[in-house]
């Protein structure tokens, strides 16, 4: 189960559950409840704020010593492939083949 679903299920019976006593159709209030949750929560985890604050929070993990350069290196890859997915689509293997790379090519997170 994803994040998405589980928070669309949780405010969804909520909303059923507050429905329910107030004497109103709960069916029709947990579909209202389960996609206001589900369509606001992509619009914070994909969010280009949200990105930078993990790549700040990287950077950080890095500088404390809690990761190394290369898994650095890894994580910022990962997100910004993921990032460039959901913004963009998904983009050919030639086009982000991160094989032919030492993991340098990536502007450190300001």
């Amino acid at each position: 189960m994803t994040v998405v679903s589980s928070a669309g299920l949780l405010s969804g019976g909520v909303c059923a559950g507050v429905a329910d006593a107030l004497g109103r159709n709960p069916y029709l209030w947990f579909l209202i409840g389960f996609f206001i949750a589900s369509g606001l929560l992509p619009l914070v985890f994909v969010s280009d704020s949200a990105v930078l604050r993990r790549l700040r929070r990287i950077k950080e993990l890095h500088e404390q010593g809690l990761i190394t350069q290369r898994e650095a290196a890894q994580l910022r890859r990962a997100l910004l492939r993921w990032y460039s997915e959901r913004m963009f689509g998904r983009l050919d293997a030639e086009e982000f083949d991160d094989t032919k790379s030492n993991g340098d090519s990536l502007p450190p997170p300001t």
